[in-house]
Protein backbone atom coordinates (compact mmCIF):
# COMPACT_ATOMS: atom_id res chain seq x y z
CA UNK A 1 0.00 0.00 0.00
CA UNK A 2 2.66 2.37 0.66
CA UNK A 3 4.51 1.79 -2.52
CA UNK A 4 1.41 2.11 -4.42
CA UNK A 5 -0.02 5.39 -3.10
CA UNK A 6 3.99 7.10 -2.90
CA UNK A 7 3.45 6.99 -6.90
CA UNK A 8 0.19 9.09 -6.24
CA UNK A 9 -0.04 12.72 -7.33
CA UNK A 10 -2.12 13.66 -4.85
CA UNK A 11 -3.98 12.02 -2.32
CA UNK A 12 -7.00 13.74 -0.19
CA UNK A 13 -7.89 12.72 3.30
CA UNK A 14 -10.99 14.27 4.46
CA UNK A 15 -9.75 15.62 7.94
CA UNK A 16 -6.44 16.45 9.44
CA UNK A 17 -6.66 13.22 11.44
CA UNK A 18 -6.78 10.98 8.97
CA UNK A 19 -3.67 13.27 7.66
CA UNK A 20 -1.96 12.50 10.38
CA UNK A 21 -2.74 9.13 10.70
CA UNK A 22 -1.56 8.68 6.91
CA UNK A 23 1.38 10.18 7.56
CA UNK A 24 2.79 8.53 10.92
CA UNK A 25 2.07 5.45 9.14
CA UNK A 26 4.68 6.26 6.01
CA UNK A 27 1.71 7.09 3.57
CA UNK A 28 4.05 9.64 1.22
CA UNK A 29 2.68 10.39 -1.73
CA UNK A 30 3.89 13.29 -3.93
CA UNK A 31 1.35 15.18 -2.61
CA UNK A 32 -1.15 15.58 0.54
CA UNK A 33 -3.96 17.44 1.36
CA UNK A 34 -6.90 17.57 3.43
CA UNK A 35 -10.15 17.84 2.08
CA UNK A 36 -13.53 18.06 3.07
CA UNK A 37 -16.19 16.09 2.38
CA UNK A 38 -19.30 17.99 0.75
CA UNK A 39 -23.13 17.23 0.84
CA UNK A 40 -25.79 17.73 -1.47
CA UNK A 41 -27.64 21.01 -1.00
CA UNK A 42 -31.55 20.01 -0.73
CA UNK A 43 -31.19 19.04 2.79
CA UNK A 44 -32.45 22.69 3.80
CA UNK A 45 -33.16 22.74 8.09
CA UNK A 46 -37.04 22.57 8.99
CA UNK A 47 -38.00 25.79 11.59
CA UNK A 48 -39.01 24.76 14.71
CA UNK A 49 -42.31 24.60 15.90
CA UNK A 50 -43.57 25.36 19.18
CA UNK A 51 -43.98 22.63 21.63
CA UNK A 52 -45.21 22.07 24.83
CA UNK A 53 -43.09 19.09 25.99
CA UNK A 54 -39.77 21.06 26.82
CA UNK A 55 -37.52 17.74 27.48
CA UNK A 56 -33.89 17.42 25.76
CA UNK A 57 -34.32 15.29 22.24
CA UNK A 58 -31.62 13.77 22.22
CA UNK A 59 -30.60 11.77 18.71
CA UNK A 60 -28.14 8.84 17.48
CA UNK A 61 -28.59 8.09 14.02
CA UNK A 62 -26.05 4.86 13.17
CA UNK A 63 -25.42 1.18 12.96
CA UNK A 64 -25.69 -1.15 16.16
CA UNK A 65 -21.99 -2.19 16.52
CA UNK A 66 -19.96 -1.93 19.06
CA UNK A 67 -17.58 0.44 17.88
CA UNK A 68 -20.06 2.80 17.34
CA UNK A 69 -20.81 3.15 21.16
CA UNK A 70 -24.53 3.04 21.83
CA UNK A 71 -24.39 1.34 24.78
CA UNK A 72 -22.35 4.18 26.51
CA UNK A 73 -25.35 6.76 25.01
CA UNK A 74 -27.53 4.15 26.92
CA UNK A 75 -25.76 4.02 30.23
CA UNK A 76 -25.45 7.77 29.91
CA UNK A 77 -29.28 7.94 29.62
CA UNK A 78 -29.67 5.85 32.93
CA UNK A 79 -28.10 9.16 34.80
CA UNK A 80 -30.32 11.61 33.74
CA UNK A 81 -33.20 12.67 35.12
CA UNK A 82 -36.09 10.52 32.41
CA UNK A 83 -38.52 13.53 32.30
CA UNK A 84 -35.94 16.52 30.77
CA UNK A 85 -34.34 14.18 28.51
CA UNK A 86 -35.54 11.39 25.64
CA UNK A 87 -33.60 9.87 22.97
CA UNK A 88 -34.25 8.34 19.74
CA UNK A 89 -32.21 5.80 18.22
CA UNK A 90 -32.16 5.16 14.50
CA UNK A 91 -30.53 2.33 12.98
CA UNK A 92 -31.43 -1.28 12.59
CA UNK A 93 -30.33 -4.00 14.45
CA UNK A 94 -29.60 -7.40 13.38
CA UNK A 95 -25.90 -7.16 12.34
CA UNK A 96 -24.35 -8.29 15.41
CA UNK A 97 -27.04 -10.47 17.24
CA UNK A 98 -24.79 -10.62 20.79
CA UNK A 99 -24.38 -6.38 20.75
CA UNK A 100 -28.28 -6.89 20.19
CA UNK A 101 -29.05 -7.95 23.25
CA UNK A 102 -26.38 -5.56 25.09
CA UNK A 103 -29.00 -2.43 23.77
CA UNK A 104 -31.98 -4.46 24.96
CA UNK A 105 -30.64 -5.06 28.37
CA UNK A 106 -29.46 -1.21 28.73
CA UNK A 107 -32.34 0.06 27.51
CA UNK A 108 -34.98 -1.91 29.19
CA UNK A 109 -36.87 0.04 31.36
CA UNK A 110 -35.79 3.01 30.01
CA UNK A 111 -39.12 4.96 28.80
CA UNK A 112 -37.53 8.13 27.96
CA UNK A 113 -35.65 5.80 24.83
CA UNK A 114 -37.40 4.91 21.40
CA UNK A 115 -35.97 3.12 18.64
CA UNK A 116 -37.45 4.23 15.20
CA UNK A 117 -35.49 2.00 12.70
CA UNK A 118 -34.22 2.96 9.53
CA UNK A 119 -35.27 6.34 7.19
CA UNK A 120 -34.20 7.57 3.31
CA UNK A 121 -31.64 9.97 3.47
CA UNK A 122 -34.93 12.18 1.73
CA UNK A 123 -36.09 12.33 5.10
CA UNK A 124 -32.98 13.79 7.20
CA UNK A 125 -34.45 17.11 7.41
CA UNK A 126 -37.76 15.87 9.25
CA UNK A 127 -35.64 13.50 11.67
CA UNK A 128 -33.70 16.52 12.78
CA UNK A 129 -36.19 18.66 12.99
CA UNK A 130 -37.15 16.40 15.94
CA UNK A 131 -33.42 16.60 17.80
CA UNK A 132 -31.82 19.54 19.77
CA UNK A 133 -28.62 17.27 19.73
CA UNK A 134 -27.18 14.66 18.39
CA UNK A 135 -24.53 12.05 19.68
CA UNK A 136 -21.47 10.38 17.93
CA UNK A 137 -20.38 7.96 20.99
CA UNK A 138 -18.09 5.79 19.16
CA UNK A 139 -14.72 4.16 20.28
CA UNK A 140 -12.61 4.18 17.52
CA UNK A 141 -10.94 6.97 14.55
CA UNK A 142 -14.08 7.67 12.67
CA UNK A 143 -12.91 9.19 9.04
CA UNK A 144 -15.02 11.90 8.43
CA UNK A 145 -18.77 10.81 9.21
CA UNK A 146 -21.19 12.10 6.81
CA UNK A 147 -24.00 12.35 10.03
CA UNK A 148 -21.94 14.68 11.39
CA UNK A 149 -22.29 17.11 8.62
CA UNK A 150 -26.05 16.51 8.17
CA UNK A 151 -26.11 17.29 11.23
CA UNK A 152 -24.48 20.49 11.03
CA UNK A 153 -26.10 21.13 8.10
CA UNK A 154 -29.53 21.33 9.51
CA UNK A 155 -28.14 23.75 12.63
CA UNK A 156 -28.15 20.53 15.13
CA UNK A 157 -25.24 20.39 17.41
CA UNK A 158 -23.39 17.37 18.12
CA UNK A 159 -21.71 15.59 21.22
CA UNK A 160 -19.23 13.27 20.20
CA UNK A 161 -15.87 11.22 21.73
CA UNK A 162 -12.83 13.07 21.96
CA UNK A 163 -10.90 11.38 19.44
CA UNK A 164 -9.66 11.16 15.80
CA UNK A 165 -11.36 13.00 13.33
CA UNK A 166 -14.81 13.64 15.27
CA UNK A 167 -12.56 16.21 17.16
CA UNK A 168 -11.49 17.62 13.95
CA UNK A 169 -15.10 18.29 13.39
CA UNK A 170 -16.46 19.33 16.29
CA UNK A 171 -15.23 22.44 18.41
CA UNK A 172 -15.96 21.66 22.10
CA UNK A 173 -18.22 24.88 22.95
CA UNK A 174 -18.82 26.08 19.63
CA UNK A 175 -20.86 24.38 17.69
CA UNK A 176 -21.07 20.69 19.88
CA UNK A 177 -19.38 19.58 22.97
CA UNK A 178 -16.98 16.41 23.28
CA UNK A 179 -16.37 13.94 26.03
CA UNK A 180 -13.82 11.03 27.28
CA UNK A 181 -13.93 8.04 24.75
CA UNK A 182 -16.51 5.59 26.66
CA UNK A 183 -16.51 7.43 29.84
CA UNK A 184 -20.82 7.36 30.06
CA UNK A 185 -20.81 9.68 33.02
CA UNK A 186 -18.72 12.59 31.08
CA UNK A 187 -21.61 12.18 28.45
CA UNK A 188 -23.85 12.67 31.04
CA UNK A 189 -22.11 15.57 32.37
CA UNK A 190 -22.46 17.07 28.80
CA UNK A 191 -26.03 16.29 28.37
CA UNK A 192 -26.80 17.46 31.66
CA UNK A 193 -25.22 21.22 30.51
CA UNK A 194 -27.76 21.48 27.68
CA UNK A 195 -30.78 20.25 30.36
CA UNK A 196 -29.84 22.98 33.10
CA UNK A 197 -28.44 25.66 30.72
CA UNK A 198 -31.51 26.19 28.43
CA UNK A 199 -29.13 29.08 26.40
CA UNK A 200 -26.72 26.35 25.42
CA UNK A 201 -27.91 24.78 22.91
CA UNK A 202 -28.85 28.21 21.13
CA UNK A 203 -24.95 29.25 20.94
CA UNK A 204 -23.94 25.73 19.77
CA UNK A 205 -25.61 26.66 16.83
CA UNK A 206 -25.00 29.90 16.17
CA UNK A 207 -21.54 28.52 16.31
CA UNK A 208 -22.18 25.95 13.63
CA UNK A 209 -19.92 26.87 10.35
CA UNK A 210 -21.52 26.61 6.66
CA UNK A 211 -21.33 22.53 5.41
CA UNK A 212 -19.13 22.68 2.59
CA UNK A 213 -21.22 21.23 -0.57
CA UNK A 214 -20.22 18.90 -3.60
CA UNK A 215 -19.97 21.54 -5.62
CA UNK A 216 -17.56 23.49 -3.66
CA UNK A 217 -16.10 19.50 -3.60
CA UNK A 218 -16.23 19.20 -7.01
CA UNK A 219 -14.48 22.74 -7.68
CA UNK A 220 -11.30 21.76 -5.40
CA UNK A 221 -10.98 18.28 -7.28
CA UNK A 222 -11.42 20.03 -10.80
CA UNK A 223 -8.60 22.69 -9.76
CA UNK A 224 -6.85 19.90 -8.81
CA UNK A 225 -6.50 17.62 -12.07
CA UNK A 226 -6.28 20.85 -14.10
CA UNK A 227 -3.16 22.00 -12.49
CA UNK A 228 -2.20 18.03 -12.56
CA UNK A 229 -2.85 18.03 -16.12
CA UNK A 230 -0.54 21.54 -16.26
CA UNK A 231 1.71 20.84 -14.80
CA UNK A 232 2.42 17.36 -16.46
CA UNK A 233 2.48 19.52 -20.15
CA UNK A 234 4.31 22.07 -18.98
CA UNK A 235 7.35 22.06 -16.47
CA UNK A 236 6.33 19.42 -14.03
CA UNK A 237 10.07 17.90 -12.82
CA UNK A 238 10.69 14.90 -14.98
CA UNK A 239 13.04 11.94 -12.99
CA UNK A 240 16.63 12.40 -14.05
CA UNK A 241 19.21 9.21 -14.21
CA UNK A 242 21.67 10.02 -11.44
CA UNK A 243 25.58 9.34 -11.54
CA UNK A 244 26.39 5.77 -10.11
CA UNK A 245 29.19 8.00 -8.03
CA UNK A 246 30.16 11.62 -7.40
CA UNK A 247 33.74 12.50 -8.75
CA UNK A 248 35.80 12.57 -5.89
CA UNK A 249 37.80 16.26 -6.52
CA UNK A 250 34.05 17.69 -7.15
CA UNK A 251 32.49 16.31 -4.57
CA UNK A 252 35.33 17.76 -2.04
CA UNK A 253 35.26 20.96 -3.84
CA UNK A 254 31.50 20.73 -3.37
CA UNK A 255 31.67 20.04 0.43
CA UNK A 256 33.97 23.14 1.26
CA UNK A 257 31.42 25.54 -0.77
CA UNK A 258 28.34 23.33 1.54
CA UNK A 259 30.39 24.38 4.61
CA UNK A 260 31.14 27.78 3.72
CA UNK A 261 27.16 28.15 2.81
CA UNK A 262 26.18 26.67 6.02
CA UNK A 263 28.18 29.07 8.49
CA UNK A 264 25.13 31.27 7.41
CA UNK A 265 22.14 29.54 6.89
CA UNK A 266 20.92 25.71 6.27
CA UNK A 267 19.79 22.37 8.45
CA UNK A 268 21.73 19.47 8.68
CA UNK A 269 19.43 15.98 8.43
CA UNK A 270 21.03 13.16 9.90
CA UNK A 271 24.80 12.87 8.66
CA UNK A 272 24.53 12.97 4.73
CA UNK A 273 22.13 15.90 4.15
CA UNK A 274 21.80 19.24 4.40
CA UNK A 275 19.16 22.07 3.51
CA UNK A 276 21.29 25.19 2.01
CA UNK A 277 18.74 27.79 1.19
CA UNK A 278 14.54 27.41 1.21
CA UNK A 279 12.34 30.06 -0.27
CA UNK A 280 8.27 29.97 -0.56
CA UNK A 281 5.93 32.82 -1.79
CA UNK A 282 2.91 33.37 -3.69
CA UNK A 283 3.78 33.43 -7.70
CA UNK A 284 0.29 34.25 -8.43
CA UNK A 285 -3.14 34.69 -6.71
CA UNK A 286 -3.57 30.66 -6.93
CA UNK A 287 -0.14 29.28 -6.49
CA UNK A 288 2.80 29.14 -4.18
CA UNK A 289 6.10 28.99 -5.52
CA UNK A 290 8.65 26.63 -3.20
CA UNK A 291 12.41 26.71 -4.17
CA UNK A 292 15.27 24.54 -2.58
CA UNK A 293 19.00 23.66 -2.56
CA UNK A 294 20.72 20.83 -0.74
CA UNK A 295 23.26 19.25 -0.87
CA UNK A 296 24.62 15.66 0.03
CA UNK A 297 27.15 13.36 -0.91
CA UNK A 298 25.37 10.40 -1.52
CA UNK A 299 21.83 11.10 -2.07
CA UNK A 300 18.84 8.22 -0.90
CA UNK A 301 16.35 7.27 -3.45
CA UNK A 302 14.14 6.41 -0.28
CA UNK A 303 14.29 10.27 1.18
CA UNK A 304 11.26 11.76 1.28
CA UNK A 305 10.99 15.91 1.76
CA UNK A 306 7.38 16.60 3.76
CA UNK A 307 6.25 20.10 3.52
CA UNK A 308 3.09 20.43 6.05
CA UNK A 309 1.03 24.08 5.84
CA UNK A 310 -0.15 24.15 9.56
CA UNK A 311 -3.26 26.14 10.89
CA UNK A 312 -3.59 27.80 14.20
CA UNK A 313 -4.06 24.61 15.78
CA UNK A 314 -1.31 22.57 14.31
CA UNK A 315 -3.17 20.62 12.14
CA UNK A 316 -1.98 19.98 8.73
CA UNK A 317 -4.02 21.54 5.82
CA UNK A 318 -1.79 21.42 2.39
CA UNK A 319 1.46 19.31 1.83
CA UNK A 320 4.04 19.69 -0.54
CA UNK A 321 6.12 15.84 -0.46
CA UNK A 322 8.25 15.14 -2.78
CA UNK A 323 11.23 12.83 -3.22
CA UNK A 324 14.89 14.34 -3.63
CA UNK A 325 15.65 11.58 -5.72
CA UNK A 326 13.37 12.80 -8.76
CA UNK A 327 15.64 16.04 -9.14
CA UNK A 328 19.24 16.43 -10.90
CA UNK A 329 22.28 16.11 -8.67
CA UNK A 330 25.58 17.79 -9.90
CA UNK A 331 28.42 16.77 -10.04
CA UNK A 332 29.78 18.89 -6.33
CA UNK A 333 26.57 17.11 -4.87
CA UNK A 334 24.18 19.84 -5.14
CA UNK A 335 20.33 19.29 -5.86
CA UNK A 336 18.29 22.46 -6.67
CA UNK A 337 15.06 22.79 -8.04
CA UNK A 338 11.65 24.49 -7.71
CA UNK A 339 7.54 23.50 -8.00
CA UNK A 340 4.77 24.72 -7.76
CA UNK A 341 1.18 23.89 -5.51
CA UNK A 342 -1.94 24.81 -6.44
CA UNK A 343 -3.95 26.74 -3.49
CA UNK A 344 -7.52 25.58 -3.08
CA UNK A 345 -10.37 27.51 -2.78
CA UNK A 346 -11.05 26.68 0.72
CA UNK A 347 -7.54 27.87 1.31
CA UNK A 348 -7.57 31.72 0.08
CA UNK A 349 -6.97 33.92 2.44
CA UNK A 350 -5.78 31.68 5.43
CA UNK A 351 -2.39 31.78 6.93
CA UNK A 352 -0.47 28.79 7.77
CA UNK A 353 3.25 27.83 9.21
CA UNK A 354 5.18 25.87 6.89
CA UNK A 355 7.91 23.01 8.80
CA UNK A 356 9.59 21.12 6.43
CA UNK A 357 11.22 17.65 7.33
CA UNK A 358 12.80 14.47 5.70
CA UNK A 359 11.19 11.23 6.02
CA UNK A 360 12.97 8.00 5.55
CA UNK A 361 10.17 5.40 4.57
CA UNK A 362 12.74 2.35 4.51
CA UNK A 363 13.73 2.69 8.19
CA UNK A 364 10.77 3.88 8.91
CA UNK A 365 11.81 7.36 11.08
CA UNK A 366 11.96 11.04 10.44
CA UNK A 367 15.93 12.26 9.99
CA UNK A 368 17.14 14.05 13.10
CA UNK A 369 18.57 17.06 12.35
CA UNK A 370 22.09 17.97 13.82
CA UNK A 371 22.69 21.08 13.51
CA UNK A 372 20.97 24.80 12.21
CA UNK A 373 21.93 27.77 11.39
CA UNK A 374 19.12 31.15 10.97
CA UNK A 375 16.39 28.65 10.95
CA UNK A 376 13.48 27.25 13.83
CA UNK A 377 14.38 23.98 14.48
CA UNK A 378 11.53 21.84 15.83
CA UNK A 379 13.87 19.11 17.21
CA UNK A 380 10.22 16.91 18.81
CA UNK A 381 9.16 16.89 14.89
CA UNK A 382 12.88 16.66 13.15
CA UNK A 383 11.82 19.39 11.34
CA UNK A 384 12.80 23.12 11.07
CA UNK A 385 10.10 26.08 9.94
CA UNK A 386 10.14 28.04 7.10
CA UNK A 387 8.08 30.76 8.39
CA UNK A 388 4.18 31.62 7.69
CA UNK A 389 2.64 32.48 4.62
CA UNK A 390 -0.26 33.91 3.88
CA UNK A 391 -2.66 32.35 0.79
CA UNK A 392 -4.06 35.53 -0.23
Amino acid sequence: MRKTLSQVDVLLAPTANTTRLLTINGIAPAEMRTSGFGLETHTTPILPTDREDLSLRVGYIGTFRHTKGLHVLLKAMRCLPSEKVRLQVYGSPGHFPEYDMVVQNLAAGLDNVSFRGTFPNEQLPQVFAGLDVLVMPALWYENSPLVVLSSFSLQTPVIASNVGSLADLVEHGKNGLLFEMGNADDLASQLRRLIEEPSLLDRLRAGISEVRTIDQNAEELLDIYSRLVRDRQSNAPKPLEHPPSLPRQALWFGSLIKSMKFAVFGAQFGGNLTLLSAEVKLSGTRELSLTFRWHSPELCPEWIVFIHFLDENGATQMQGDHRLWQYNQDPWGFVAYSFKIWIAETHVGKTYRIRLGVWNPEEKIRLPIVRGRGLTVEAPECAVSLGVVRMS
